[in-house]
């Protein structure tokens, strides 16, 4: 079982924020990304600490979702996590 921290889990990140990165680069040099709404979002965060050797478990009640292009304002945050990052405030 490979444990959430592992290298693969990190690189496979690392190539999903540098294809949405891509993706809007290419929106806004084209002249779409005012007209067009780009929308990531994950099923589950993970807990913030370790759950025994399997690593971090799922969390539904934190997990990231952002925006980009289509109107929508920049720089926003909207929600929060408890201390624990566990339950939403």
């Amino acid at each position: 079982m490979r444990r959430a921290t592992s290298t693969t889990s990190r690189s496979r990140s690392g190539n999903e924020s540098r294809r949405a990165q891509r993706t809007i680069k290419d929106l806004k040099q084209r002249g779409l990304l005012d007209e067009t709404l780009v929308l990531w979002g994950t099923e589950f965060g993970r807990t913030p600490i370790a759950e025994g050797k399997d690593g971090r478990d799922h969390n539904p009640y934190g997990y990231t979702v952002w925006l980009a292009g289509g109107g929508v304002k920049g720089g926003i945050a909207y929600g929060a996590t408890g201390c624990a990052a566990c339950w939403p405030n």
